[in-house]
């Protein structure tokens, strides 16, 4: 997992303090949480805030389907599923925002 200090800065991203932001940095933890949450391959996951991905990638290889909504375009943009994910997640952007 790259670092998000790495991706944010490569990004020229800025994590918004109003709205509490804080980035995954560890693969272990986001594993852990994952496996602590009991997704297996029949679920369907909503993630809401996905932000870089750090928690959607483990996501998508346990559930069958990770449903990554994310407000900020910039994070969609940066973050839009790639070739090497197990199981790409789609993402949304909610209208209202």
């Amino acid at each position: 997992m790259t670092s998000p200090q790495t991706l944010l800065k490569a990004w020229n991203l800025h994590p918004k303090k109003q709205l509490g932001q804080n980035f995954l940095s560890d693969p272990n933890m986001a594993g852990a949480i994952v496996k602590k949450a009991g997704i297996t391959a029949d679920d369907v996951v909503l993630e809401i805030g996905a932000g870089l991905g750090s928690l959607t990638r483990p996501l998508a290889k346990k559930a069958r389907k990770v449903i990554a909504v994310e407000s900020r375009l910039s994070l969609q943009v940066k973050n839009a599923p790639s070739s090497s994910w197990a199981m790409s997640p789609t993402t949304y952007r909610p209208r209202s925002w």
